[in-house]
């Protein structure tokens, strides 16, 4: 008996890497339990985590699909195009204007992304003995 399918299997580190864990803040009132519930429905939730972590030089079209996974997936926003759009319509809907319940701005949800892409990279290699560290592959 499957706990989960291969697909599933396949992103999970990647999933608790964008989501929040010891060395990546989380998203503010966003549990991890019901992302894993969507991306565990969404095979193209699970195809836009695939590749975090694949290389520690994070391409431009995997950051892209971690960016949509975070607008489409975490935060529930599949009308709007840019994360721009996104802040916009949560704004406007929130009755208590708390902006701690807005995604993150563009820069704050690209170092994340790094970040993410770098722990899972991590965990897919454990048996490295020497790697660039976070600082080296990303001075700011």
């Amino acid at each position: 008996m499957l706990l989960v399918t291969n697909e599933m299997a396949d992103c999970t580190a990647q999933l608790h890497c964008i989501t929040g864990c010891d060395a990546n803040s989380g998203f503010y009132c966003k549990g991890k339990k019901p992302v894993f519930d969507r991306v565990e429905k969404s095979p193209v939730a699970q195809r836009q985590l695939d590749r975090c972590g694949d290389s520690l030089d994070l391409q431009e079209e995997v950051m892209e699909d971690m960016l949509q996974f975070i607008r489409h997936v975490i935060y529930g926003n599949k009308k709007s195009s840019t994360r721009a759009e996104a802040r916009s319509a949560k704004l406007k809907m929130l009755k208590n204007k708390m902006f701690s319940l807005l995604p993150p701005d563009a820069d704050s949800l690209r170092q994340h992304c790094i970040r993410a892409n770098y722990l899972a990279y991590l965990v897919h290699h454990p048996s490295l003995k020497q790697h660039q560290t976070y600082v080296e592959l990303h001075r700011v």
